[in-house]
């Protein structure tokens, strides 16, 4: 995208160029050689005859309001293109914004789950002393070890997505850093 607009910058500038006047130089030389009756005697008798030079300046005073309708048919096509050069770059960065705010809720979300599980450890610890003593069944014991187990996956699957985010993260700020000036 961005080349296209360098190059409608470019091709403004030439329809710019067509308003302004074209200076020439040029140079002749002239040989004459004369025989009516043979063509090679003719060429033979060759003589340098004259030399010119000069400059010539010429200006395109009205071509039918062209130029100025292909410059201005340039300038529409090169604002559409930063326009949408500009939602393109809006856009991105309102993906790199929401990927880091997903990022910073699922960090927050791991270690609010790691907490738990770590309650849950210690409830499971609480468990097998009330279960020595006598106060907690082989059931409700149960209940507690599935209970860690859950919260262990909840956190493994936390830690995963947690990692997914961070690469997903990482790639879209080198893209970001190659696309995005």
């Amino acid at each position: 995208l961005e080349s296209q607009i360098k190059a409608k910058i470019s091709e403004v500038s030439l329809y710019e160029d067509d308003y302004l006047p074209n200076l020439n130089f040029y140079s002749k030389y002239d040989f004459y050689g004369y025989d009516k009756d043979s063509y090679q005697q003719s060429f033979d008798e060759m003589r340098e005859n004259s030399y010119k030079f000069g400059l010539s300046l010429s200006l395109n005073i009205f071509n039918g309001f062209k130029t100025s309708s292909e410059k201005e048919k340039a300038l529409l096509q090169l604002k559409q293109l930063q326009t949408k050069y500009d939602l393109e770059k809006d856009n991105f960065e309102n993906q790199i914004l929401t990927i880091n705010e997903n990022y910073k809720l699922d960090k927050l979300n791991l270690e609010n789950k790691s907490k738990t599980l770590k309650l849950a450890f210690l409830s499971e610890t609480n468990s097998s002393k009330l279960k020595e003593i006598g106060e907690l069944g082989q059931i409700e014991m149960m209940n507690s070890n599935i209970e860690k187990l859950y919260k262990e996956i909840d956190y493994k699957l936390s830690e995963g997505k947690l990692a997914y985010e961070y690469t997903k993260k990482s790639i879209l700020l080198e893209d970001n850093q190659c696309i995005v000036p």
